[in-house]
């Protein structure tokens, strides 16, 4: 069994929090940056990288993303 890329000890803690945010269910991207509207939207999309560099994001049919399964390439 993998260890997820966020419980690795280089994943930063905003990364950690995308995957909480996006593993609770599919959000539009709006609501990731209210969510996260403590840290600069920079550093939102600085994680959004990472994560997606650890996981495919899906997105449903109303345009929401959703966590996927963790990435072979990451």
């Amino acid at each position: 069994m993998s260890v997820p890329p966020s419980a690795s000890p280089q994943a930063s803690p905003l990364v950690a929090r995308l995957e909480a945010l996006l593993g609770g269910g599919p959000v539009f991207f709006h609501e990731v940056l209210e969510a996260l509207g403590d840290q600069s939207y920079r550093a939102v999309l600085n994680a959004w990288s990472d994560l997606r560099e650890a996981h495919a994001l899906d997105r449903d049919e109303r345009g929401r993303y959703r966590l996927g399964p963790p990435s072979k390439f990451g």
